[in-house]
C-alpha cells in the first residue's frame, strides 16, 4: 500500500490492521521492544532482590556452650545476631567465612540459614 492510496482511507489511517506500510511496522516492532524491555527490567529487579537476600560475612564472635554469637558483613560491616539454630547443624568457629540471610525479628536483625563457604 503506498502512502498516496491512503487518502481514499477515511481518517487517513497509518495503524489499519491491513496496511502493511513502513509506518505500521515499525510500531508493531517498538510494541514487541516494549514487551521484552518489560521483561527484562523484571527480571533485574528479581535478580537484584535475590542478590541482597543472600549475605556473605565472617564470624567475629560465636560461644558454643551458649549457642550465640555475630556475624560481621563483608559489605557494610554490620553485625549481626546469629544463634546455634540458624547454622544448620554445621560448627563454626571465630573467622569462619559464611553466607547468610538477613531477617528481621522484634529484637533485630537476626542471621538465618547460615551456612560455610
Amino acid at each position: 500500500m503506498s502512502l498516496t492510496s491512503l487518502k481514499g482511507q477515511p481518517n487517513g489511517s497509518v495503524l489499519d490492521p491491513g496496511n502493511t506500510s513502513y509506518s505500521y511496522i515499525v510500531l508493531n516492532s517498538l510494541g514487541a521492544y516494549c514487551f521484552f524491555f518489560r521483561l527484562y527490567v523484571i527480571f533485574v529487579i528479581i535478580f537484584n532482590y535475590l542478590i541482597t537476600l543472600m549475605k556473605t560475612g565472617t564470624i567475629k564472635f560465636f560461644n558454643d556452650s551458649k549457642g550465640f554469637g555475630f556475624i560481621t558483613d563483608t559489605a557494610s560491616d554490620k553485625e549481626y545476631f546469629v544463634h546455634i539454630t540458624a547454622l544448620n547443624g554445621q560448627e563454626v568457629k571465630e573467622g569462619d567465612e559464611v553466607t547468610f540471610e538477613v531477617q528481621e525479628t522484634p529484637r533485630g536483625l537476626n542471621a538465618v540459614n547460615v551456612n560455610l563457604v
